[in-house]
C-alpha cells in the first residue's frame, strides 16, 4: 500500500460524501449546461477510483476488483442516501451511471499507465 497516498484517498472519499449530502442550495451553479452535474459525478468518481487504486498499489487483481466494486457501491449508497436523507436532493440512476463510468475509465487509465511504468522499469535497470 502507498501510505503517502492513503490520506488523500480517505480525504477524497469524505469530501465526496460531504458534497453529495449537503443541501443543493449550498452550491453556486456557474455552469448552465443540461446535466452538467454528470460531469462532476464522472470526474469525482474517476479521481476517487484512481486515488484508491494508487493507494493500494502494488495491487493484485483482488484489490483492483475490490476498489472498483467498493467505489461503485459507495456511489450507489450515496445516491440512495441523497434520496432518503436530504429534502432537496434526489437519487438519480444517471448519476450512478456517470459515477460508474468514471470508475471504469480510471481503472483503464491506471492499468495502462501502470503497464507503461513497468515497461520503463524493465528497460531502465538503474532505476
Amino acid at each position: 500500500m502507498e501510505l503517502s497516498a492513503l490520506p488523500g484517498a480517505i480525504l477524497l472519499t469524505i469530501l465526496i460524501a460531504f458534497l453529495s449530502l449537503i443541501t443543493s442550495k449550498s452550491f453556486v451553479t456557474a455552469i448552465n449546461v443540461d446535466n452538467s452535474d454528470k460531469y462532476g459525478h464522472f470526474i469525482s468518481y474517476f479521481l476517487l477510483a484512481y486515488a484508491w487504486l494508487y493507494a493500494t498499489r502494488p495491487f493484485s487483481k483482488i484489490s483492483k476488483t475490490a476498489v472498483v466494486l467498493s467505489t461503485i457501491f459507495y456511489g450507489i449508497i450515496l445516491e440512495v442516501l441523497q434520496g432518503t436523507l436530504t429534502t432537496d436532493r434526489s437519487a438519480d440512476i444517471f448519476d450512478i451511471l456517470a459515477n460508474s463510468t468514471g470508475v471504469v475509465l480510471a481503472v483503464l487509465l491506471f492499468k495502462r499507465l501502470d503497464k507503461f511504468s513497468d515497461e520503463n522499469k524493465k528497460n531502465c535497470p538503474n532505476k
